[in-house]
């Protein structure tokens, strides 16, 4: 939510889209609810709604997907959709996005370097916001 509050008051032209499982129609409640009402206008919402192949059209049209080390990001990869990926309990050598190194970045925390976040119920919040939004910017210039 921080990030996307960022990107939204950087430029208006930013757009946010939700992907995942039905299992994180919360996450997405509480996301939304942090937002204003002009902020949720900027959102589109595909949280439990889509089948592979729409998934993988929606990913296909995006400027870039954020994610974890997901099956998206894998999905992504395959499909040249640029990527910044969030890494901390993974190491993305082992599991990362390998080919066109232009398209995908990646931000990796080892967390041999912050032990302490482990324990957090959302480990990739170890990764500043700032971080993540400045290398988006990058890419999307």
């Amino acid at each position: 939510m921080s990030l996307a509050r960022k990107l939204f008051s950087a430029d208006d032209r930013y757009h946010v889209v939700l992907i995942g499982s039905a299992k994180e129609k919360e996450l997405e409640r509480q996301f939304l609810a942090a937002l204003s009402p002009e902020e949720g206008k900027r959102v589109t919402c595909h949280i439990g709604k889509t089948t592979l192949p729409q998934l993988l059209g929606i990913i296909q049209q995006l400027d870039v997907l954020i994610t974890g080390n997901t099956g998206p990001l894998h999905l992504a990869a395959a499909l040249q959709t640029r990527t910044v990926s969030l890494f901390y309990t993974a190491n993305p050598q082992h599991t990362g996005p390998y080919q066109d190194p232009e398209l995908h970045r990646i931000i990796y925390i080892d967390p041999g370097d912050n032990k302490t976040s482990l324990d957090m119920g959302f480990p990739l919040e170890v990764i500043a916001v700032d971080r993540v939004y400045h290398l988006l910017r990058e890419i999307l210039s």
